[in-house]
């Protein structure tokens, strides 16, 4: 199979050569059930491949500081730019993109901890690299939200400008198809881009106040979720589990509406250094899974960053 120059140009980086095979591969997915969160402050002793569902994992816990798929030349490609799609309660801009219009549909949120400048950039590094490589990656179609919670970004909170942390009020199963006009304007928002754009899975990307990371998934979801966690040496917890109420894990694992897979990173990781170490981990996550190419990517001697992180010398702080 004949793969462009600058494909080749990527050396043996193997998730992405994931991504490549797996456009061919990639099948129509459908939404299973999805995951829960925590109040705990406190990081907990997940180990990677062995969920602990009697403990309640950290992740709302406070943390510390569209184009066209039409062919062209790649030179063609527009200029990156994020778009306003809703104002948040101070009126800030929460802005997004959407990349794709064929292909499985995932849907990428940012931080809801407004104060999480780390999961920002990953996910705004993300977005730029989908946008840049979106003429080889036509089996990607995916909304990425780079901040549904722009006040606490801007006032160094992780609460909104109403003083509410958005990660505790989802509504319930039950409620979801009542009024919602008193629920924030940044839940309506995602709530509304979830009925809309009809997602086969939801990323969500934070950070998590751990000496590593943690990777949950609700089941439809797991084993891809599964090989993630164990490729950046993370805990893996099974959604729902015991997540708390009011989380967005809870409200899509138990409403069933489709699979949620959320990626805390440790909160001690450097900004400059995000994209190589957690973007090809994040990449497999964007598409159906394709065991046999994952594994065969695997297989190959010149790793990526994500399984690079398992190695003794790699220090991810330099």
């Amino acid at each position: 199979m004949w793969i462009p120059p600058h494909i080749r140009s990527i050396g043996g980086s193997p998730l992405r050569l994931i991504l490549i095979a797996s456009v061919c591969a990639a099948g129509s997915c459908g939404c299973t059930s999805i995951p829960k969160f925590s109040d705990s402050p406190e990081p907990i002793g997940v180990t990677a491949m062995s969920p602990d569902l009697n403990r309640t994992p950290a992740f709302d816990a406070p943390v510390s500081a569209a184009d066209s798929d039409r062919p062209g030349p790649i030179s063609e490609t527009a200029a990156f730019q994020w778009d306003p799609l809703a104002s948040s309660a101070d009126g800030r801009d929460i802005e997004g993109i959407t990349i794709g219009q064929t292909g499985y549909r995932t849907l990428v949120l940012g931080s809801l901890a407004g104060n999480d400048p780390v999961a920002i950039s990953l996910t705004e590094q993300l977005a730029e690299y989908l946008h840049q490589n979106r003429l080889i990656l036509g089996g990607v179609h995916s909304q990425i939200v780079k901040n549904p919670n722009p006040d606490g970004l801007a006032m160094s909170r992780r609460e909104n400008g109403n003083g509410v942390y958005l990660n505790s009020e989802f509504p319930t199963v039950a409620s979801v198809n009542n009024d919602l006009q008193n629920v924030e304007p940044e839940i309506r928002f995602i709530l509304g881009t979830v009925r809309e754009f009809q997602p086969q899975r939801v990323i969500h990307i934070r950070t998590f106040n751990g000496d590593r990371g943690i990777v949950a998934s609700s089941p439809g979801a797991e084993d891809a979720a599964r090989d993630v966690a164990v490729w950046l040496g993370f805990g893996f917890v099974e959604l729902p589990g015991n997540s708390s109420d009011g989380t967005l894990e809870q409200f899509l694992s138990t409403s069933k509406t489709c699979d949620i897979v959320t990626i805390a990173i440790p909160a001690s990781s450097k900004t400059n250094r995000v994209r190589e170490s957690y973007l090809d981990a994040i990449l497999n996550l964007l598409l159906a899974d394709d065991y046999t190419t994952r594994e065969l990517a695997r297989s190959k001697s010149n790793r990526a960053s994500a399984d690079r992180r398992g190695d003794k010398n790699y220090d991810e702080s330099d």
